[in-house]
Formats: structure tokens, sequence, C-alpha cells
């Protein structure tokens, strides 16, 4: 989430330092689209952007069980076969929207 009198790039660079431990520049990040989420719990403005990096990633331990990563194939497959029971639905309508994830 952005602070109060954060730009979207300075909260890009915090939360990336914060939650997987990459220390990045803004220009390695790739827009990729904007949306509004509403929801039972939350109405907030997510912005959306690709990054490339080998790593190496660190996560704070008492906020994340695990960090994974999933080819995007497998990603693509499960969401066709409806096997996205660990996924939230946020998580779902991102992917969706994504090129080359779309049905």
């Amino acid at each position: 989430h952005i602070s109060a009198g954060e730009s979207i790039a300075e909260a890009l660079l915090r939360e990336t330092a914060e939650e997987i431990g990459l220390q990045q520049q803004t220009g390695d990040f790739k827009f990729l689209f904007e949306y509004e989420i509403h929801n039972e719990i939350e109405s907030e403005l997510a912005t959306v952007f690709r990054l490339n990096s080998a790593g190496p990633f660190q996560f704070p331990e008492d906020e994340i069980d695990e960090l994974r990563f999933f080819p995007a194939e497998e990603l693509k497959q499960r969401l066709a076969e409806g096997n996205t029971a660990d996924m939230t639905p946020i998580l779902q309508k991102e992917l969706a929207m994504l090129d080359g994830f779309k049905s």
C-alpha cells in the first residue's frame, strides 16, 4: 500500500524491498495495468508492474510463510482447469487481465 505523501514509484521500490528483499531502480519495472478493486474488505486502486530478476530474494518470515515462483504455463493451466483454491480472487483477476492468460 502507498503511504501518505508517497508516490507510486516510491511505494513500488519500498514494497519490493520489504516483501521480497530486492533493491531495484524504478526503470527496472514495466508498467502492465491499473484497475480498481472493490469488495467487502477493501476498495483501492491497484497498479501492476512486471520485474524480471534472478534475486537473491529474502522475505519477512513473520509476514510471509513461503515465497514460490510458478511457470506461466502452470498458472495458465490451473486457471483453465479451475484449480485455484490457493489463489486469492484478486490474484485470479489480475492473472486473467494479463496478455497470454486470457481465455
